[in-house]
């Protein structure tokens, strides 16, 4: 039986960062524990930032199943995260690649979605400043009007002037209900059409 490789262990681990780092010793092996525990950190910080934002707008957050769960989204601090990610492995839960490509694959899709909701919150506002939509809701000029054009334009401004005291005083006072539902709907619509997109694609990586 061959004696054991004291050097096969950073040959698995060049392997594993696709680049050779050179002779490693204790100092570099602790920068790469370093700086493995800062990635899993700031991982956690978005992941929980991502929670938070997905509170606030009403939208279903991660729940715990049966199977197939992230650790990274489950664990309470970085030491319980690293534990997973470079323990055995437990039942229920994804193994450390399959955890942290979906973790940056949903925090990608939550950054495109919440673009998406806020171009939809400012479709919703814009709208209300339709010219034609503000003509509408004045009654048909008079004949003064029709003689007059100023007046009827006069009358316009002064209702678009009342239609954004409005739309401020409806943000001030309840600015969910104003755009929340709008902006939900598109932010819900991307995470669904990202992830369909990525169930046809599989993993490309």
């Amino acid at each position: 039986m061959p004696p054991p490789d004291p050097d096969a262990w950073v040959r698995a681990l060049h392997q594993g960062l696709g680049v050779a780092t050179g002779v490693l010793g204790p100092e570099q092996a602790r920068r790469i524990g370093q700086l493995l525990r800062a990635m899993t950190h700031g991982t956690l910080e978005l992941l929980t930032a991502r929670l938070v934002a997905k509170r606030e707008l009403g939208a279903a957050a991660t729940q715990l199943r049966a199977r197939e769960n992230n650790p990274l989204k489950f664990s309470p601090d970085v030491d319980a995260a690293l534990t997973h990610l470079l323990g055995p492995g437990e039942p229920g839960f994804l193994e450390p690649r399959a955890a942290v490509d979906e973790a940056f694959d949903d925090l990608r899709a939550h950054q495109v979605a919440l673009l998406a909701g806020m171009r939809a919150a400012l479709d919703t506002v814009m709208s209300r400043f339709d010219p034609t939509a503000l003509e509408q809701r004045l009654a048909p000029g008079g004949a003064l009007e029709n003689l007059i054009p100023a007046n009827r334009r006069a009358k316009l401004w002064g209702a678009y002037g009342e239609e954004y005291a409005r739309i401020v005083g409806e943000i001030e006072e309840d600015f969910d209900a104003l755009l929340g539902p709008a902006f939900l709907k598109a932010y819900q619509a991307q995470l669904e059409a990202l992830a369909a997109d990525r169930r046809r694609g599989g993993d490309k990586r």
